[in-house]
Parts: structure tokens; C-alpha cells; sequence
């Protein structure tokens, strides 16, 4: 069975890489000197860099801001190394890059909205991408996309042509074959690699036509269904596991020469099973009291009453019972307090 992974709008992605110098490609330019760090160049309306409208090429600096509106798309272009093409609803924050000398040019930028493609040039350009949902993206040339989508915690890389990796969820390193794509959701590991069902071209032809490249992602990007497990599992006949973990006073004083003493016991234990608890309860008597107080749950396995009050001299008996999520129920006790006569 196949069904449509729906990918809306992606509102935030944390990028950075590193790569070498080098090239000739796609809209190659010399790299910036000074203070700037590469240009963004309007191609469509709206772009704007740091709340400022772009109508040609601008240089960019360190930190800037980026984003693009009404069908914009703006090439973001790190000279010789890299050109990233922007479309509709991206957002771009704290655009950095450093470069020492001998070494790659790193590139560091936040994406809050929106996703690109993007060209490296010469062989050992390399750069990395990280996702918000720990999905780390290698990228070792040439034309390649990246997609990410917040709401689902969905991570999507396409490898046009050259070299690609992607790890998620501890995977390590998986290859994403030129013509695939894979995708990394939450803290999972990556899905199997599904075949890209568009060129670079059309790629950006749909975005524009969508005005979002999460549209082109939601429109045809069709990923296989895991099959479902109808093998039954085992049959648990375990009762849970019941263990007292604090009866606080362990002994108790009454009577109106103490009319400060507690009148109740703080009992905590621990219910605990493979399947999980569904239900627990604790009783208790005295003589003739008898009372069953509500059970806080502490965590998933660790429950707190308070018992009591109790007035009367004797042995205070408590009593605990658990059910699992299979049905099966166990009772530990009798837990004893003993309650004696406060002597002022």
C-alpha cells in the first residue's frame, strides 16, 4: 500500500557545513572579500535581507537575516564553493561563515521556513547540514535538496547527483544513492532510500508553481508503507511486581497528650510490569477503621497514598493491588504500623 507523506509548512531548520574550496558549476562567482560573506541576489519578489528589500544583488554580512515572500526566490551565493536558490516562505537567520587560512569555508545559517537546492562546485566540497530533529546530512557533491518539516519532526535529503549520507536515530552514515531520497523523522532512523520522482529542474519549477518547496515534497513524494505485523505476540500471564518503598512514621502515637502527632502514614511503593499497569489500589484497617485513600501516581511504576487518619490503638494493616495491561493482578501485604498510646 502506498500513501502520501503530507509535509506541511517547515518552520525551522538549523544548517551547517563545511567545504573546500574550489570551482566552476552553476552560477559560480569569485568569493567576497572584506566584510562581506557571500550576496543574495533577488531573482522574483519579495526578498528581504534584514527587513530591507532586496531589488538587485546585495552583499551579505555576518548574522544577516533572510526572507522571501509573494512568490519570491533569491540565489544565496557563496562564491566558488556553493549557491543555494531560496524559494517562497524561507527564512533565514544568522548567516555566519568563517575561513582560516589554509582551511575549508564554513558556513553556518538557521532556517526557519522553507528549503532549497543547492550546487557545490569542485570535487571536496563537502558541507553538512544538521536538522533540528538530530539528522545530520553529508553532502560530498553535486545537486542535492533538503526539506525539513517541524510539525512532523521530518527530515527530507535528495541527492540529484554525486555523493550523499544522511544519520538520524544513531544510525551512522547512510548512504542516499544518487537519484534517491531519504527521509529521518523525530529521533528515528532514516527510512529506506525512495527514488526521486523529479529532476533539479522540475524540483524548482513545481516550487515556484507552489510557491513552497514543502509543496513539491507533499505532492509527490510517495513513500512506501511499512507492513504491518499481524503475527500475535506472546501472552502474558505475569502478575505484576509489587514493592514497598517507604512507610513514613513506620510507627505511630495517638491520644490527646500528642495532638501534634501525624494521624496518617505516607506509603510509597513501586508497581511494575513488561506490559505496563493499568490499575492500582491500596486498603487499609485498624480495628474497626477501614478506608481506601486515592492513589498518586508518582511516575509509571511508583505510587503514593496517604493512610489514615487513624485514631485508635492496634496494628494498622495495608493492603496493595495491582493490575497489568494484560489483566493480570497481584496484592502484596499485610504492610504493618503499629499505633500505640501517646504518653505526655
Amino acid at each position: 500500500m502506498k500513501t502520501h507523506r503530507i509535509i506541511p509548512q517547515v518552520t525551522f531548520l538549523l544548517v551547517s557545513f563545511a567545504l573546500a574550496i574550489s570551482g566552476c558549476g552553476r552560477r559560480p562567482t569569485p568569493r567576497p572579500t572584506d566584510s562581506s560573506i557571500g550576496t543574495i541576489e533577488r531573482v522574483t519578489d519579495t526578498v528581504h535581507q534584514n527587513q530591507n528589500q532586496v531589488t538587485g544583488t546585495k552583499n551579505l554580512v555576518q548574522n544577516d537575516s533572510l526572507r522571501l515572500f509573494n512568490g519570491g526566490e533569491s540565489l544565496l551565493n557563496f562564491g566558488s564553493d556553493m549557491v543555494l536558490r531560496l524559494f517562497n516562505d524561507t527564512q533565514l537567520g544568522t548567516v555566519r561563515t568563517s575561513n582560516a587560512a589554509g582551511t575549508p569555508l564554513v558556513v553556518k545559517m538557521t532556517l526557519f521556513a522553507g528549503g532549497f537546492t543547492g550546487q557545490t562546485f569542485k570535487p571536496g566540497a563537502s558541507p553538512t547540514f544538521n536538522t533540528p530533529n538530530n539528522a545530520q546530512i553529508n553532502v560530498f557533491g553535486t545537486s542535492f535538496f533538503i526539506v525539513y518539516d517541524p510539525d512532523q519532526g521530518l527530515t527530507t535529503a535528495g541527492n540529484f547527483d554525486g555523493g550523499m549520507e544522511i544519520q538520524a536515530g544513531g544510525s551512522g552514515p547512510v548512504p542516499i544513492p544518487p537519484g534517491f531520497l531519504r527521509q529521518a523523522q523525530g529521533g528515528d532512523p532514516p527510512t529506506p532510500e525512495v527514488e526521486i520522482p523529479f529532476s533539479m529542474t522540475e524540483f524548482e519549477d513545481m516550487a515556484r508553481q507552489f510557491q513552497s518547496p514543502v509543496a513539491v515534497v507533499n505532492e509527490a513524494v510517495v513513500v512506501e508503507a511499512e507492513p504491518i505485523d499481524t503475527e500475535p505476540g506472546p501472552i502474558d500471564t505475569e502478575p505484576p511486581i509489587i514493592e514497598v518503598l517507604q512507610i513514613e512514621p513506620d510507627r505511630m502515637q495517638t491520644g490527646p497528650e500528642c495532638p501534634d502527632a501525624p494521624d496518617t502514614v505516607e506509603f510509597i511503593y513501586r508497581a511494575s510490569d513488561e506490559v505496563g499497569i493499568a490499575d492500582t489500589t491500596v486498603q487499609w484497617e485498624i480495628e474497626q477503621q477501614r478506608g481506601t485513600p486515592t492513589v498518586e501516581i508518582i511516575d509509571d511504576e511508583t505510587f503514593k497514598a496517604f493512610v489514615g487518619p487513624v485514631d485508635t490503638t492496634g496494628t494498622l494493616r495495608i493492603f496493595i493491588g495491582a493490575t497489568d495491561n494484560a489483566g493480570n493482578f497481584a496484592a502484596s501485604g499485610p504492610h504493618l504500623v503499629e499505633v500505640v498510646k501517646c504518653v505526655g
